[in-house]
């Protein structure tokens, strides 16, 4: 088999999971591929993460062609855009060759939201009635996309199967480092994902000094995660969230609202720091609460169980994800389970 990773463009994390899976495939001996397009090279936001992963082999989708032994992976969130071949469109995702219907075609749900209709050029609420999805196999990164995909009754079970990617190990620090590390009063938090709701806490929280965690590179990010004491994310979180995970594995307490895949508690497994929306709205009160004793009981805060677990599930992912790659090559090699497109 001939395995064909198309990149996911526009988020840290998507990208990161590409380019991950592909390096993942080729070490457990398969061909692998990451397919750009139209662009010869990666995009500049790419090219850290096809170093990073060691990717040998990379084609434009000028050069894909949709055959018999390939298997094609893409974010699920171009799940409308693949069904018509044509070959006047190199930006778009169109195979090359006399059909469209040859490889195998993995959906790769990075996260549940929105998903592009380049037909339409508009971004749509997902359908799981959508023909496409029933012509694929479908890789879940998380719990979320899971549940959402097997209870929609619109998709085969037995097409659906986990893919959790792993924390970056630059990340990764054991009980004893976190414990050393010299900390500061800080809050971090993501400014890209609910302002409205983080902004009502800052304005709560006067003299506390809060870092937003944006145009940083991974060094400088593992770095404000080791000096500091808490993260915050009150946004809509669509899988299960890298810089959650970053965050708590550096020994910060993560704090966030109920929205998306934080609402179930495999996803973001953060116990009591998860606050519950009431019409729309986090009891802002409770959660400047939180993040005081966090700032002023650091040690106590980051050895309670639940956090001392999130950070155990954060270390064991690698092993889990190589797991999730070998089942998936498993399932796809199996002539009676593949669906052929």
């Amino acid at each position: 088999m001939r395995f064909k990773i198309h990149s996911s463009y526009n988020h840290r994390g998507g990208a990161d999971a590409m380019h991950m899976l592909c390096g993942e495939l080729s070490a457990q001996g398969q061909y692998a591929a990451m397919v750009y397009g139209p662009e010869a090279d990666p995009l500049p936001i790419l090219e850290p993460f096809a170093s990073m992963y060691g990717i040998a082999n990379r084609e434009t989708r000028k050069e894909n062609r949709d055959e018999e032994d390939t298997v094609q992976v893409m974010p699920a969130g171009w799940g409308p855009n693949w069904y018509q071949y044509d070959p006047d469109t190199p930006s778009c995702l169109k195979f090359s060759g006399e059909g469209n219907y040859r490889s195998t075609k993995v959906m790769y749900w990075l996260g549940i939201g929105i998903w592009q209709d380049w037909e339409r050029e508009v971004d749509a609420p997902i359908d799981p009635s959508h023909p496409n999805l029933k012509r694929c196999l479908h890789a879940c990164g998380s719990q979320r996309a899971y549940d959402f995909l097997v209870n929609s009754g619109e998709v085969d079970p037995s097409t659906v199967f986990f893919l959790r990617d792993f924390t970056d190990p630059l990340f990764i620090h054991g009980e004893e480092e976190i414990a050393e590390a010299k900390r500061e009063a800080v809050v971090l938090y993501n400014p890209t994902k609910g302002m409205e709701h983080t902004e009502r806490i800052m304005a709560l929280l006067h003299g506390v000094r809060f870092v937003p965690l944006v145009n940083m590179s991974h060094q400088q990010m593992r770095d404000w995660g080791l000096r500091s004491r808490v993260y915050i994310d009150f946004g809509p979180f669509g899988g299960r969230e890298k810089m959650h995970r970053e965050m708590s594995v550096c020994g910060c307490t993560v704090i966030t609202g109920d929205e998306g895949s934080s609402a179930n508690p495999i996803d973001v497994p953060n116990g009591r720091r998860k606050f519950h929306r009431l019409a729309g709205h986090y009891d802002y009160l409770a959660v400047r609460e939180q993040v005081l004793y966090d700032l002023k009981n650091h040690r106590d805060a980051i050895t309670e169980p639940h956090m001392v677990a999130y950070r155990e599930g954060v270390r064991s992912e690698r092993h889990l994800f190589r797991s999730d790659v070998g089942e998936m090559i498993a399932l796809i090699s199996t002539a009676n389970n593949v669906q052929r497109l």
